[in-house]
């Protein structure tokens, strides 16, 4: 509340806030423990790849004005997002600068909060780079999907995405900076897309008959004990068993009805797939909502179609290193930029300008292993 407050209060026009030069602050490792997941032994050349990346960003933007410059080190030591994942796979951390701007009430000047300007250093991990599909619908190895970012262009020959982040006041940029051969994240084809909306069906058909048995089992453990207390009457004990047995049989109608259109969109999904043949069946899948296009029980538009109006779907492409790497060495290194574009960011902007134009990614390039 106090950030809104200061920022509503704040003056437009502020050349002691927007002029303010500052000293960098110095590196925080409280992020930087170890664990069963991430060996002490390699935190050596860990922390010599964050140190680096760091230096980087201190030598691209060595006088920080407007902004307080804060970073970080951090290991991931209970990394959860790629599940599955080989265990001779590299170890994931960051080396992360955070920026907080000044801002003027009256003649005074105030560090602001942290509001989302961040130069980050994903290493071997990618970070907010992909939005997820759905967590239902998963490749045979537990692989999550995700809607492929947008590419919007190159900067220093390396390809440069965006996200959808649904705020209208922050820009996000992500660099991917790897190996030629080698991309963290990879397409997804038609039909592995379709294979995992089929499963998706056959879980839940498989449910339905779950769920049918638990209540017969329940159904049988009722009509015993009904025989063992006191009815009124034999007819009253007669109806009350009647009664659970229809509303069990009514249930097991309804579920009956939707098991039988989950069964009739497998065959709807399965006949696509034989009518896309070969080729296309390889070809990267779009969508913009796979429930709605492949799991309402509808006819599939076209791949033209899907291709046109959808987005790309692709999954992560995990590393595996070679036996007898050192887990904590760079294999690709994702540079996520993310800054304010409104009025009151001024010095932010004019940060992440400096710092694109005297970064060499060449340099970064050069940490990779």
């Amino acid at each position: 509340m106090t950030g809104v407050f200061f920022r509503l209060c704040a003056q437009e026009a502020c050349p002691a806030a927007s002029e303010k030069k500052t000293t960098w602050l110095k590196i925080s490792y409280n992020g930087s423990q170890t664990g069963p997941k991430f060996p002490a032994a390699e935190l050596r050349a860990v922390r010599s790849v964050q140190d680096s990346l760091i230096a980087l960003v201190r030598k691209a933007y060595p006088q920080p004005k407007g902004v307080e410059a804060k970073p970080f080190a951090v290991n991931l030591i209970d990394f959860t997002d790629y599940p599955n994942e080989p265990a001779n796979s590299p170890l994931h951390y960051q080396a992360n600068v955070n920026f907080k701007g000044y801002f003027c009430i009256g003649d005074k000047v105030f560090l602001g909060d942290e509001t989302g300007t961040w130069i980050k250093f994903h290493i071997n991990t990618l970070s907010d780079f992909m939005n997820p599909l759905n967590e239902k619908l998963q490749l045979p190895d537990n692989k999550p999907l995700f809607f492929q970012p947008e590419l919007i262009g190159k900067f220093q020959d390396y390809s440069v995405y965006t996200p959808f982040n649904g705020f209208s006041n922050l820009t996000i940029e992500n660099i991917i900076i790897s190996r030629p051969d080698y991309s963290p994240f990879k397409p997804v084809n038609m039909e592995e897309l379709l294979k995992a909306c089929i499963r998706y069906l056959d879980s839940q058909t498989a449910q339905y008959h779950k769920d049918n048995q638990e209540l017969r089992n329940a159904l049988a453990q009722t009509i015993a004990f009904a025989q063992k207390i006191n009815f009124k009457t034999p007819e009253e004990r007669a109806n009350y068993i009647q009664e659970q047995k229809k509303n069990v049989e009514d249930g097991e109608k309804q579920r009956g009805e939707i098991a039988g259109a989950f069964l009739d969109n497998k065959q709807i999904i399965i006949d696509y797939l034989n009518e896309l043949g070969p080729e296309r069946r390889k070809m990267q899948a779009y969508c913009q909502d796979p429930f709605e296009t492949f799991l309402s029980g509808k006819s599939i538009p076209s791949y033209e179609q899907l291709k046109a109006t959808g987005r790309p779907i692709a999954c992560y492409n995990y590393f595996i290193l070679p036996k007898g790497s050192a887990k904590g060495a760079a294999k690709f290194i994702q540079l996520e930029l993310r800054w304010e574009n409104d009025d009151y960011s001024l010095a932010k902007k004019q940060m992440i300008e400096k710092f694109k134009r005297d970064i060499k990614l060449s340099d970064v390039a050069g940490l990779l292993r």
